[in-house]
């Protein structure tokens, strides 16, 4: 008996010291809102060297984006994917809402587009504050202007790794219909009807063009089917007008009096029958040039491209029509030969 009561007195003593010693330790720091801090650090750093990047005169001192990096790794011990994703493509000025993409574009930076693209993230998705995404800053830097033939080379080489880019992604399985591609598709092709209207050419890869075209909405048409594409293309060429005049680039072709132009649109289904803006057709377009070649006694060769543009539509509509008359024939043998 004795002898458990001193027992009992010595685990007492034991669990009692064991208690106080515990007491005594230090509690763990919070180390979460440490790494919160550096995390907050790194965002308010990546904020200053965008201003700072905005002032860079990139032809004198090339922007390293690889350095933003390597301060990321030290500040965050995060992994490269992660600080480009969440944080350096997150970061935008307060003014415009312009990320570093949206800078580097307006600074014709070439190095720095290059660098965002070969991280594979969909960051070219983005809308600054005046809703334009890269694309669409890219291609205001491309518009033809009165007396400037010439497009700056580094230009165009950004819009054309920015389309690739675009071109390229893939959204996850489920995603639905990619309205975001079918509008890029929109955006290229009204820049292309601005180099037409003056005459000039603005070509961008066909192969690039059908991976921009978003898949089918309908479930039932393969998203490899070569009709499908061919049709989404042809659609949206014949649609596309222009936002003053509303002409099309059948309108544009045949005020030029372009019969071969015209001849390539219709072998490629791309012809409008849209009225514009004052209500003419192209059909209107063309007969009232050729009647003005009579009247004003143009060269036979003028009256002849008159005369083709005119037919060749004329032919157009009487291939669509399942009735129709036969009592004119092609414009001539060349356009003839072309179209089959």
């Amino acid at each position: 008996m004795k002898n458990t009561h001193v027992l009992s007195i010595f685990l007492a003593a034991s669990t009692a010291a064991h208690a106080m010693e515990k007491s005594n330790q230090l509690a763990l720091p919070d180390y979460r809102a440490t790494h919160r801090l550096l995390q907050a650090d790194y965002r308010n750093y990546l904020q200053d060297q965008l201003e700072e990047y905005k002032k860079t005169d990139i032809t004198k001192t090339p922007w390293n984006m690889d350095r933003l990096i390597k301060v990321g790794r030290c500040m965050t011990r995060m992994q490269d994917k992660q600080l480009t994703t969440y944080y350096i493509y997150m970061t935008k000025d307060k003014q415009q809402g312009n990320h570093f993409m949206n800078i580097a574009i307006e600074k014709d930076d070439l190095r720095t587009i290059r660098w965002i693209t070969a991280s594979k993230a969909y960051v070219f998705r983005f809308l600054n504050i005046s809703q334009e995404s890269p694309l669409d800053q890219s291609i205001k830097k491309l518009q033809p202007s009165a007396g400037n033939n010439t497009i700056n080379a580094t230009t165009r080489k950004i819009f054309d790794t920015t389309l690739q880019f675009i071109a390229d992604e893939l959204l996850y399985a489920g995603a639905g219909y990619d309205k975001h591609k079918e509008a890029c598709v929109k955006s290229v092709l009204a820049l292309q009807l601005q180099y037409a209207k003056r005459g000039r050419d603005f070509v961008v890869d066909p192969v690039i063009l059908k991976k921009l075209s978003p898949a089918a909405e309908n479930p039932f048409l393969r998203s490899s089917d070569k009709k499908y594409y061919e049709s989404f293309l042809s659609d949206h060429y014949a649609q596309i007008a222009d936002e003053e005049d509303g002409s099309t680039f059948t309108h544009v072709f045949v005020s030029q009096q372009d019969p071969d132009a015209l001849c390539q649109l219709i072998k490629q289904k791309r012809v409008s029958l849209a009225k514009d803006r004052q209500g003419l057709t192209p059909i209107d377009y063309a007969v009232n040039l050729l009647r003005q070649s009579f009247t004003q006694e143009s060269d036979p060769e003028q009256i002849q491209k008159a005369s083709c543009c005119v037919y060749l539509l004329l032919n157009y509509f009487k291939s669509q029509d399942a009735l129709g008359e036969l009592d004119f024939g092609p414009c001539c043998e060349k356009h003839a030969l072309l179209l089959k």
